[in-house]
């Protein structure tokens, strides 16, 4: 949830277990093993049972690929008990290539943001960890000081303006403070009530 690259490489029964387990609705077979995939897989940008040694280049590469780009995250290899055993000449494993890079173009999308900010009565900006993972730090900065909204930071990104920055609102959160919470329910209550929710 957080955004951060993870790798786990993880070790398992032999490959006919967890291949049993794969297709039979048990929650363990044998003495060890338990099907981490079902456990995990919904959880991680990438799952991957090692069933070929020939391939294990190949998926720490993708492994290490995916969890470091575009939104990072964590990936898991399981690698079966039989399959570690195993070995392979270096000039017989497989390498992963990844897929090129691409730009994608986001001008209709900021066009649309730009006038619902226009538009907006009591707008509030919640900066965090997307700030830094687009690596628009400074680009945030000159966009907060233009259109002098307030700011209010979500938990990874509580750096990313000064607690002295007169457009700072707060950091909300279990641990937050009360004006960034102030903030962010009066916006709530304006979307749910109407403008002149205080009054009523």
């Amino acid at each position: 949830m957080d955004s951060s690259p993870m790798m786990v490489i993880s070790g398992q029964s032999k490959l006919s277990c967890v291949e049993y387990m794969a297709n039979h609705p048990i929650r363990q077979f044998g003495v060890q093993g338990i099907y981490t995939k079902a456990l995990v897989a919904a959880a991680t940008k990438y799952f991957v049972t090692i069933d070929d040694p020939l391939k294990i280049l190949y998926y720490l590469q993708k492994a290490y690929h995916l969890a470091t780009s575009d939104r990072p995250g964590p990936v898991w290899i399981e690698v079966p008990l039989d399959i570690q055993r195993m070995e392979v000449p270096d000039r017989l494993l497989e390498q992963f290539e990844p897929p090129n890079s691409y730009e994608e173009d986001i001008q209709d999308e900021i066009s649309k943001i730009c006038k619902l900010i226009y538009v907006s009565k009591k707008p509030l900006l919640i900066i965090g960890q997307g700030v830094r993972l687009a690596k628009a730090v400074d680009e945030c900065h000159k966009l907060i000081n233009k259109i002098k909204l307030p700011v209010a930071t979500a938990r990874l990104g509580i750096d990313l303006i000064e607690s002295t920055n007169r457009f700072f609102v707060g950091r909300p959160g279990l641990y937050g403070d009360r004006p960034s919470h102030f903030a962010i329910q009066m916006l709530v209550m304006i979307q749910l009530i109407g403008e002149d929710w205080p009054k009523k």
